[in-house]
């Protein structure tokens, strides 16, 4: 189980790393080359994949809060005869 997880959450940044090898910037190949073998380097975009994943689903959830929270209060006062 726990080499599942560690492979769940390691493969993202294997995957950037791997895509970065097969279509590196210009005047980047060595640096792509290197990463490609770099377990830390894997670790970090992983790391960074993750964070940035949270993050926007906390921005796309607390976004769709705000919206459903303004309906029913619109409602609420359509409903109480205010308008």
């Amino acid at each position: 189980m726990k080499f599942l997880l560690s492979l769940f959450f390691y493969w993202p940044g294997r995957l950037l790393i791997e895509i970065q090898y097969l279509f590196p910037a210009v005047g980047k190949v060595m640096v792509s080359g290197r990463r490609r073998e770099s377990k830390f380097a894997a670790f970090v975009f992983s790391l960074g994949f993750w964070a940035t994943l949270g993050f926007v689903s906390l921005v796309v959830i607390q976004d769709h809060e705000d919206k459903h929270a303004s309906q029913n209060h619109h409602i609420s006062h359509i409903g109480n005869g205010h308008a």
